[in-house]
């Protein structure tokens, strides 16, 4: 199931779902959405935002990042509840001049967070995510 928001796509791939007699979807772990931001936060690195300059620094070694971002898909696998899942984030990366560290710009984050609980009640709902795409 692929969901959006115009700037960052989300992908949820292996969500466990039961289905009754009468054809209705649910999800297997009632918490999956809870869950899968715990497993985004834990396992993706987001740069910080300096308030005052307007600029995003790094992560993991605080210095400025200057480098342009570029799209990029970076899967994140959560194995830890009943079924395997996959998160592909499709959103703005920037690497740290100075570390080399990979990170996701400091304005994507939340919005990363927020198509979550989307995509798990797309799945849900049986349907095409709120964008009109499905996966």
């Amino acid at each position: 199931m692929e969901v959006d928001d115009g700037i960052v796509v989300l992908r949820l791939e292996g969500v466990g779902v039961e289905v009754c007699d009468d054809g209705h979807v649910t999800v297997v772990d009632d918490g999956l959405a809870d869950h899968l931001v715990a497993s985004l936060r834990g396992q993706l690195l987001v740069a910080g935002r300096r308030r005052l300059l307007r600029r995003d620094t790094c992560g993991n070694c605080g210095e400025d990042l200057a480098l342009p971002p570029r799209t990029t898909e970076t899967p994140v696998v959560d194995d830890d509840g009943p079924t395997v899942v996959t998160l592909v984030p499709v959103a703005p990366m920037v690497r740290c001049s100075a570390c080399g560290r990979e990170q996701y710009v400091a304005a994507v984050a939340d919005r990363l967070e927020a198509l979550v609980p989307r995509a798990v009640t797309a799945v849900a709902a049986g349907m095409p995510g709120p964008s009109g795409t499905s996966g």
